[in-house]
């Protein structure tokens, strides 16, 4: 039976621990709507899941729009040779913060660490593995209006948000 309810704990939870690169994003929606055996099914579940994936974020990207007028973040030039490149100290170090792992990563999978997980992670998977069985057993009479209602509230927020950008620009 389908239950939108897991699916979205599911987006929820991956949301979480996902990194910027959307291809597991992807490729999780589709294995978890490819389970379902129907297309209204997998549609269903795809929506539900990319729906928990967005949950979490919303709120962190409203709090960002109204911390970011208030923040002071100085601009720094880099140059090399010729080339010189203007960039925000912010910016600047989630740059360095992603190079970072990027180094992290490749060292991980060259010294042959990379199979195994910390201590922290592995905990992390069975807490949303246990999120999501508990979860799984609300009804869909329960979770579709819930995931209707959040879509709504999206979708409002969307055209809100539009329709403040084009009066602004019209003044």
């Amino acid at each position: 039976m389908l239950r939108t309810g897991a699916a979205m704990a599911a987006g929820c939870d991956f949301s979480g621990a996902a990194t910027a690169c959307c291809a597991p994003v992807l490729a999780g929606a589709i294995a978890l709507s490819a389970t379902s055996g129907t297309v209204a099914g997998g549609l269903l579940l795809g929506v539900a899941y990319v729906a928990g994936m967005m949950t979490p974020l919303i709120p962190l990207a409203v709090l960002y729009g109204k911390a970011k007028p208030r923040v002071r973040d100085p601009k720094l030039t880099l140059r090399l040779g010729e080339y010189s490149k203007r960039i925000g100290a912010i910016r600047l170090l989630g740059v360095v913060v992603f190079a970072g792992f990027g180094v992290l990563f490749v060292v991980l999978a060259l010294t042959g660490n990379s199979e195994s997980a910390p201590g922290f992670q592995k905990a992390m998977g069975t807490w949303m593995r246990d999120v999501a069985a508990a979860v799984d057993g609300v009804p869909n009479v329960v979770t579709l209006p819930a995931l209707l209602a959040l879509l709504a509230g999206f979708a409002y927020a969307v055209v809100r948000r539009g329709g403040e950008r084009h009066e602004r620009q019209q003044s």
